[in-house]
């Protein structure tokens, strides 16, 4: 069932960097939790379901590039991807836009342009709300109608 509040996957070697920011959403009502590198990004995932996962580019074990494409390569509904990075230039804006992402921010990123994308994501899973309960709804309606 979906909620108003997007669920937010903070990615960031950094533990502080990534607690912080998930301690600064989760003190505005949203469910947010943190992640240190790209496995256990990936493991969060499956366990968290995220709808928006904040992600930092340069980590080791796994970078977010290659976190981004193996989130994109899995099946089912998938996260709003956003690159939270120190790295602005062109080549990896491209590199970012080929492995998958959504977003790319450029840190330091001001809590509005982190806000403006969480709200923007909340408002689409709200308009989203109706179409799935009406969904919901027709396939309980249909199997009902299959079992008489």
């Amino acid at each position: 069932m979906l909620t108003s509040s997007p669920r937010i996957l903070i990615v960031d070697d950094i533990h502080d960097a990534a607690d912080l920011l998930s301690d600064v959403l989760v003190a505005r009502g949203f469910n947010a939790r943190p992640a240190y590198d790209g496995v256990q990004a990936l493991a969060a995932v499956e366990n968290f379901q995220p709808d928006i996962v904040f992600l930092d580019l340069g980590m080791p074990v796994m970078d977010g590039y290659a976190t981004a494409c193996a989130l994109r390569a899995r099946p089912g509904p998938q996260p709003m991807l956003v690159a939270l990075t120190a790295w602005g230039d062109a080549a990896t804006a491209a590199r970012v836009a080929a492995s998958g992402f959504d977003r790319h921010l450029v840190k330091p990123s001001s809590l509005d342009e982190i806000m403006s994308i969480v709200l923007e994501r909340s408002r689409a899973r709200k308009a989203d709300a109706p179409a799935d309960a009406a969904s919901a709804m027709q396939s309980g309606a249909a199997f009902a109608a299959q079992a008489l």
